[in-house]
């Protein structure tokens, strides 16, 4: 390694991937999604997954219903002086305690 070369790892490669994502010019509204990232396919490689996974718009609105759903059970008549950040944080621990369930 060269004394001017700076060692890589995977984390810096995310940050640099991520940083270059952030910097680009934001689409106009009527761009297809699908065909952008067709377009942006060589740059985004790295990221072409993720995208897919969390960047995509529910089918439904079901999954947002429950969520409300649960929200209004936690907070209830008795429960009303909870602060916002106790009900975020009981509602996702309640979403997601299926992960805790599975890992036993």
């Amino acid at each position: 390694m060269k004394a001017n070369e700076k060692p890589t790892t995977s984390r810096s490669d995310a940050i640099i991937v991520k940083r270059e994502y952030l910097e680009r010019g934001v689409a106009s509204q009527d761009t297809d999604p699908l065909i952008w990232i067709q377009m942006n396919e060589t740059d985004l490689e790295l990221i072409k997954t993720v995208m897919f996974k969390f960047l995509c718009v529910p089918a439904t609105s079901v999954e947002s219903e429950h969520m409300f759903s649960k929200a209004g059970q936690i907070v209830s008549k008795r429960r009303t002086r909870l602060k916002e950040e106790n009900i975020n944080m009981l509602s996702f621990l309640n979403k997601n305690k299926w992960l805790y369930e599975e890992a036993k």
